[in-house]
């Protein structure tokens, strides 16, 4: 039989380990919960640009899921060696719809878009999980340089500005336009894109109550750094997706100035954009960048007067 005092000091040192894991397990019940993020794509034919796409999240995304709308290449081989998981998507002339097919089997706490032709910036990978733990946020405008082909160049209301040469790839272009979308945003079954182009989260995630914040990092796009005959079938088919937009939304101003611009800018039809763009203003009269773009279209047509009544 043991002695009293080794019974009572066995008694002791049970009672000392059970409370240690006891303080053990409310520690960790009390550690706040670590985010992840997951990379959401919609994809046709990007094999060329794919992997370095890829590549630039290899260190960040915790899941992968690729929306394939009608691939005849590699590209999902090439997405499947990163685990990627992949879905079809029927095209049906819709950004919104595919992007939100391509967000169903997103199981991670934030999501992440790209398109196959950008890629992150070297620095985001280190950024980005410092900001998926900010209570009340549900999205980040992220600034994307779309790298051009010339020095002079604008986009909607931006003017082109000197490449930094930051990025290799890009070491052709002289200059990048900047624009901001969300692109990294909360899972969320009340955030999804709208638009059947340009489509955005960002009205989802204002109805529900959420922040939108400036992203500290930023995307390359170098979707216009293709031959002519790419850019040309863009145009066309960007085109198209916009008058299908005004007619499937005939009261939104902004879907006439964008169609107003892209006939502008794309395929020089200045009388058309002013169709558009008095469209656009009689839904929305006091829109200042439809009033600029207007003001824009008189001074190529030499109606200076007009312009410079637009432009008051």
């Amino acid at each position: 039989m043991p002695a009293r005092g080794n019974t009572h000091a066995s008694y002791y040192a049970e009672e000392v380990r059970v409370r240690e894991l006891s303080n053990q397990i409310l520690i960790l019940s009390e550690v706040e919960h670590v985010s992840n993020v997951g990379l959401s794509m919609i994809v046709k034919n990007g094999a060329d640009t794919i992997r370095p796409c890829l590549e630039s999240t290899r260190e960040l995304v915790n899941q992968i899921v690729i929306g394939d709308t009608g691939c005849t290449d590699n590209t999902c081989d090439i997405a499947r060696e990163f685990g990627a998981t992949i879905i079809s998507v029927p095209w049906d002339n819709n950004f919104a719809n595919a992007r939100n097919a391509a967000l169903h089997p997103m199981t991670t706490d934030w999501v992440l878009v790209l398109d196959a032709d950008e890629e992150l910036d070297r620095g985001a990978a280190a950024q980005i999980p410092g900001l998926l733990n900010s209570k009340n946020v549900g999205g980040y405008t992220v600034p994307i340089r779309n790298y051009m082909l010339s020095r002079f160049n604008r986009g909607w209301d931006r003017v082109g500005v000197p490449n930094d040469y930051r990025h290799e790839r890009a070491r052709k272009a002289p200059s990048y336009i900047s624009h901001e979308n969300c692109r990294l945003f909360r899972s969320d079954p009340g955030i999804y894109f709208t638009g059947r182009i340009h489509e955005l989260v960002e009205h989802q995630i204002r109805r529900l109550g959420l922040k939108l914040l400036p992203a500290p990092f930023f995307i390359h796009h170098f979707g216009q750094l293709v031959d002519e005959e790419a850019r040309e079938q863009k145009r066309v088919f960007y085109r198209d997706l916009l008058r299908a937009k005004t007619q499937e939304t005939p009261d939104d101003p902004v879907a006439w100035t964008q169609l107003g611009l892209h006939e502008f800018e794309c395929f020089n039809r200045p009388e058309e954009a002013l169709r558009c763009f008095e469209r656009a203003l009689t839904l929305q009269p006091a829109a200042p960048e439809t009033w600029l773009f207007t003001g824009m279209v008189f001074l190529k047509l030499e109606r200076f007067q007009e312009a410079l009544t637009a432009f008051e």
